[in-house]
């Protein structure tokens, strides 16, 4: 009943903000000219608005028009000054003013206009289930927008089945500037010595059957089971709706006799203190069963850190075994008990790392500094030409020649 009603004021909040494109057109009536609408949660700490914040930073910066409507119910999650470059103000917002307008896949209320391509950004981490878990994402729009090869291809194949259209766009990757001050100054607050060798992790608990944080720990407990100078640090998002799934990493921690060594952050931090956590740690490790795409370990990447990651989905884009260990796996079902993904259920398989295959990734890693810093130099030059200002631009531009 609970959920009903929730589904049911959900619908009219969205239906409500239909109207309001509605009557925002009828007042103020304006020919499309070439550029982007976004709609989205702005201003609120969730991945997915993440997404739309650093799409609009880089359309900003690569002189491409565009305006933002913010959906995040206030108050804002994100410190209205981080973000105050990307938001329109209510009263300059016209909902007709660009030929195409961008929303997640997710949410997707934006009418029906003359001349304006309604269309949207998807991400999905494996090779089926996304017509069974969104069956109506192709019937309102008409651009697919995906972010990686992997999805691009996956799209295709539906929007074909549609005659619609799927086109990639490049991830429009921030590449943060962390100083060595900063670095420093993040070690002390979150009391990480000095000669510590850090293994740092950041996920969502509303993903942690997909994100697979047991496998990291397990990987790490294997890889550490004396050693007192290493830690693993993750950083989570959605601790206090999920209370039961943080505890039960800490139980695990327990199990593995790692407890002493073993921390996890809860509480929001500003973006720039969670690129010097990622900056300060030694590896970055995803064991991951899917991505969409990846963006912490594109970041820690662009960081210059070695990664060690899942070799299959969307980060086989940018990870390969000259910038990065990929870790071999094996494919299987969702398990019964993965209560968030049980959508998945019968329909796809997605891949579970090799924890011994990790493990021993972690161990060359912490024995060998020339292959840390071998491997961060890699990454971190791959990511920045792969995902320049340029590429995004000419991704971009296909998109508005559509």
């Amino acid at each position: 009943m609970k959920v009903a009603i929730i589904q049911l004021l959900c619908r009219i909040r969205d239906w409500g903000r239909y109207l309001f494109f509605r009557w925002n057109a009828l007042c103020h009536r304006v020919v499309p000219c070439r550029g982007i609408t976004i709609v989205g949660t702005l201003s609120d700490n969730a991945s997915l608005s993440k997404v739309m914040r650093d799409f609009a930073f880089s359309l900003h910066n690569a002189g491409i028009p565009f305006q933002t409507y913010d959906l995040t119910r206030k108050p804002s999650s994100i410190p209205l000054r981080e973000i105050a470059g990307i938001l329109t103000p209510r009263r300059n917002f016209r909902a007709t003013r660009y030929t195409h307008v961008v929303e997640l896949a997710s949410r997707a209320i934006f009418p029906k206009f003359k001349g304006i391509k309604r269309t949207v950004i998807a991400f999905w981490e494996t090779t089926r289930g996304l017509m069974e878990i969104n069956r109506e994402i192709l019937d309102n729009v008409d651009i697919l927008i995906a972010m990686s090869d992997f999805n691009a291809s996956y799209f295709n194949s539906l929007a074909i089945q549609r005659n619609k259209k799927a086109i990639k766009v490049l991830y429009p990757l921030h590449i943060p500037d962390i100083t060595t001050d900063d670095v420093v100054s993040l070690r002390q607050r979150y009391n990480l010595a000095t000669d510590d060798f850090v293994v740092f992790f950041n996920f969502d608990l509303m993903s942690s059957e997909r994100k697979n944080p047991d496998g990291v720990l397990k990987a790490f407990g294997k890889a550490f089971p004396n050693e007192k100078n290493v830690r693993l640090v993750l950083k989570t998002m959605h601790a206090g709706r999920l209370p039961e799934k943080l505890e039960n990493l800490y139980k695990l921690a327990e199990e593995l006799h790692i407890s002493n060594r073993f921390s996890t952050i809860n509480s929001y931090i500003p973006q720039k203190d969670l690129y010097g956590l990622v900056k300060a740690c030694d590896v970055y490790m995803s064991l991951h069963r899917g991505e969409g795409f990846g963006l912490g370990i594109a970041e820690a990447m662009s960081m210059g850190k070695p990664v060690i990651v899942t070799n299959w989905s969307s980060t086989t884009e940018f990870c390969n075994s000259s910038n990065s260990i990929p870790i071999p796996f094996r494919m299987i079902p969702p398990e019964p008990d993965d209560r968030l993904y049980s959508f998945l259920k019968g329909t796809c398989i997605w891949a579970d790392a090799d924890i011994d295959a990790a493990a021993g990734a972690l161990r060359r890693l912490y024995e060998n500094q020339t292959l840390r810093d071998e491997l961060g130099q890699k990454a971190r030059q791959f990511i920045i030409e792969h995902f320049s200002l340029d590429n995004f631009r000419t991704s971009v531009e296909k998109l508005l020649d559509s």
